[in-house]
Order: structure tokens, then sequence, then C-alpha cells
């Protein structure tokens, strides 16, 4: 085989002499002559290597620096990487069992869609790294340093944490489930929508922890209160036989919060799960039993009976909460329905009522024309004209929920993030059609719609809008750049390509200087 087909010469700094035994090694098909070289060298480097679909099973990379390597869709097999360093290294969509990572330094890395099973981590130190996705089923992390790293949507079930420090990491939606923790501080971590049925907490410290979807809100806990609140774990599953109501539903976090005020030296509980849409008959909820001597069973029944008793008097549930819903939860009015009913000459509902500035989880695109000023007066007249006239015609069938313009660059905001991306891949087809070069920056999350009376239509506002503001500028030509926030919702989806960078922002917001490096993704349609 062309050996240069897997290996890419290109950006490699590290050990020449190191290189050519491993390709040796591969084109012989054996293990052995690396591993012997390896063994008596001591410390070997493959900086910058780029290496992809290759076997490596039994090989023994100890002691191996691999600094800006991209190790990619390999597959691993008792592979050892005991003491060796991974720095801005990518090892993505890799597969393997009996990884050894013991003793490693990891840090500001990606470990994405990878699947490794039984891998160990113990004595390894992890920081500003990505494990988004993966699936590190049975991993052990004994006496392991990680911090601020992300395992979203990882599955981590039937692992084992112990004597180890989990401070300022991202769990959220990740698979706690059968994992034992013990001996670990996991202070500071998001732990957002993780499945953590019969995991087992023994001598967990916590100060403070995130349990809200955007990780935002601080949740305090005093001295071995976090692993008396969430050590003993089950799920109580209520059936509507009739469906659930958009009252019921709507009202369910409601009673669900009276239940836990009126039980708090018994349990708490929170919605796990609701199977199907509206019309679905069955909700799952997580019961925290805080009072272990107390019969579980017993328990679960008196609150299941409380939340179907409720369901019987809906009359009594919707005096009783449907002012709240409005107010809290914003059910009944919607922003852009609000906004279009809007009085634009009185500032008020058509009704007479003032409108106020309304939340709404969206998608934003930012993107501007790169060195357009330094084009031609005529040639630029002619690209905006056309571009105004193809951007508008998409933006309507793309169904925005507003469009406005941020400086010299446009904003576009839309409900369907999918729809946000395909609507930034249509716009950069067109401005290369037209000749000119484009560049986007892609957010989502919670933005504040209201009404502008200046410029007489809708407008944006919100921490999500500055992040997504940030990221144009710092985007290559005619790329599209997104946060972590749009990958996270789809990484899974097969129609799309990733390449994941660190960046800095050219102007500081709320949370982040210039220094800041932070973790962005390139998208991009995947060839069919």
């Amino acid at each position: 085989m062309n050996i240069w087909n897997f290996i890419q010469k290109q950006n490699y700094s590290g050990s020449i002499d190191d290189r050519n035994i491993l390709i040796d090694s591969i084109e012989q098909n054996n293990k052995n002559i690396w591993n012997k070289y390896r063994k008596e060298k001591g410390n070997c480097s493959l900086r910058g290597l780029t290496v992809r679909g290759l076997h490596f099973n039994g090989y023994d990379f100890s002691c191996t620096d691999f600094t800006d390597s991209n190790l990619l869709t390999l597959r691993l097999g008792n592979t050892l990487f005991r003491n060796s360093v991974f720095e801005n290294t990518k090892i993505e969509h890799c597969t393997g069992r009996e990884i050894c990572f013991n003793k490693s330094s990891i840090s500001s890395s990606f470990f994405l869609g990878t699947s490794f099973n039984k891998a160990t981590f113990s004595g390894a130190t992890i920081v500003n790294t990505e494990f988004i996705g993966a699936k590190l089923t049975n991993a052990a992390f004994h006496n392991t340093n990680i911090t601020k790293s992300s395992f979203f949507q990882a599955a981590l079930r039937r692992g084992q944490i112990i004597g180890s420090s989990l401070i300022e990491n991202d769990f959220r939606e990740a698979d706690l489930s059968s994992i034992t923790i013990k001996k670990t501080d996991v202070s500071g971590s998001k732990f957002y929508g993780i499945k953590n049925k019969n995991w087992i907490l023994e001598d967990v410290s916590c100060t403070h922890a995130f349990w809200d979807r955007n990780g935002e809100i601080k949740q305090v806990y005093t001295n071995g209160s976090f692993e008396s609140y969430y050590s003993k774990t089950c799920d109580i599953e209520i059936e509507y036989p009739s469906g659930i109501s958009p009252l019921s539903y709507h009202a369910l976090p409601f009673l669900i919060q009276e239940i836990n005020d009126k039980y708090k030296d018994k349990c708490q509980i929170n919605l796990e799960s609701l199977n199907g849409n509206l019309g679905a008959g069955l909700v799952t909820l997580s019961l925290k039993m805080i009072n272990s001597s107390l019969d579980t069973e017993v328990v679960q029944d008196e609150i299941k009976n409380i939340i179907l008793l409720y369901e019987k008097e809906k009359d009594i549930i919707k005096k009783q909460y449907i002012s709240e819903l409005a107010e809290k939860n914003n059910m009944l009015v919607d922003a852009y329905t609000s906004i279009h009913r809007f009085n634009k000459k009185q500032g008020k509902l058509i009704d007479g009522s003032t409108i106020p500035a309304k939340e709404k989880m969206l998608c934003i695109v930012f993107f501007d024309l790169v060195k357009f000023s330094q084009k031609p007066t005529e040639a630029r007249s002619k690209i905006l004209q056309s571009m105004y006239m193809l951007v508008n015609a998409t933006l309507k069938t793309q169904m925005s929920v507003t469009q406005n313009t941020w400086g010299d660059g446009t904003v576009f905001t839309t409900d369907d993030i999918q729809t946000g991306i395909d609507f930034a891949l249509q716009i950069r087809d067109i401005a290369n059609v037209l000749g000119t070069s484009i560049r986007f920056g892609i957010d989502y999350g919670p933005t504040n719609i209201s009404f502008n009376e200046i410029q007489d239509k809708p407008d944006i506002d919100g921490e999500h809008v500055n992040f997504a503001a940030r990221l144009e500028p710092v985007c290559d030509e005619n790329r599209i750049l997104i946060s972590k926030n749009v990958y996270y919702k789809l990484f899974n989806n097969e129609n799309y390509e990733f390449e994941s960078v660190k960046i800095q922002f050219k102007k500081p917001i709320s949370g982040v200087t210039e220094e800041d490096k932070i973790s962005a993704y390139y998208i991009s349609k995947k060839a069919v």
C-alpha cells in the first residue's frame, strides 16, 4: 500500500527518525518494530502527525509527544499512550478497547465521536478538552485531574471515577448510568439532563453545581448535601390513558415544585423525560431520596397518587397555575406572534396593551462580505443589489424570525438550527456566484426580541447575539463558523461535517477576553 495515502507529510514537526520507524512498522505490518524501538529510545516525538484510517492494535506509544497531531478514524486495541502528551490534538472518530492513557497530559484536545470501551485515564491530567459524544463505557478515571472539559452527550456508563478532581466540567446530557464516583470533587460542573440511574456516589465533594440547560444557575451545597441528595435515585412512571393535555403538560413543572416544597425532608423529584409529544401518555420522573430510612416504593406511590389527583381536578389546576404559566413560562403569548400583532405607530398591541421584550430560543446567523470595501464602487453596487434581492428571497423561504443589519454586516435569526445552517450555505453559494467572499458566525440560545422603534421592526439582543457577532470576524473566508451550542445540536447529523478549532475573539464580550482560547467548529455540507 502507499503509506502516504494514510499519513500526511505537511505540518509534521516531530522526529523524522521516529516517523520513519513507525512507517516501516506499518508497511511491514509488524508492531514489534515500533514497540522495540520506542522501548529502547524512551521518549519519542510525533508532533504534528496526521494519520487516518490505520490499525494500531497492540502498539506502544508510551512517552510519545502527539502535540498538534491529528489521529483520525483509527482502529485501536490494547494500545498504550501511557505518559504521553496530547496538546491541541484531535483524536476523532477512533474506535477500540482497553486503551491506556494513564499518567498522560491531555490539554486543549478533541476526542470527538470516539468509541473507547474500557479505556483507562488513571493518573492523567485533562484540561480544556472535549469528549463531545464520545463513548467511554466502562472507563476508569483513578486519581485523574479533569478541569474545564466537556463530556456533553458522552456515554460514561458503568465507569469508575475514584480519588479524582472533576472541577468545572460539562456533563450536560451525558449518560452516567451505573457509574461509580468515589472520593471525588465535582464542584462547578454542569449536570443538566444527565442519565444517572443506579449511579453510586460515595464521599463526593461539591460546593456548587449547575443543573439548568445553559449552565448558568448556581446551586450551592453544604458539606455532604450533594451526595445525600443525589446518591439514591429511582424512576417514577406516570401513565395518562387519554394522553397529556397542553394544560397538564405546562402545569407539570409547577406541580413538581409544589411536591418538592411539601416533601423537602423526604425527597426531591425532577422531570426525567416525556415520552412523545403532548398527546403522549407516559411521563418519567426522577426521584431523589433524601431520607434513606424511608421506603422508596411508598414514596413513589405517594407522589404518583398526588400527580394523578391533580390530573382529575383540572379546573382546580387551571385556577391555581394559569396566571403563573402566563407570567413565568410565557406560554400564552409567543414573542413572534406578538410582534406581528404590533401596532407600530402606537407601540401597542391591537387590543391596546404594551408588549414587553420576549425571550426565545433562536439560531443567530451573522454574515459579512469579505474585503468588500476594496472593490470598485460600480462593482459594489451591482453585487449589493443582487445580494439583497437573492438574500431577501431566501429569507422568505426560510421563515426567518428577524432580519436586520449590524454595522456593515447582516444578522438573521430562525427558530430552527438546521434551517439557519442551510440558509448560510445557500447565501455562501450566492456570494460565490457573484464573485465575492463571505464569512459567517452562528450561535444558538435564549435571545431577547423587542420592537425597535427607530428601525420600525423587530430587533434582537442578548449574550448569544454578541457571541455570534464575535465569531463572524474570526471566521475564514467562505466558511461557516459555529459555536459549541450549535455543534451540540448537530454533531450527530449525518448531513454535515465538522472541523474543531480554537479561536480568539478580536474584541472581548461578557465572560470572554481577547486572550481566551475558546472552542468553535467549521461546518460544511457532507459530500454525497
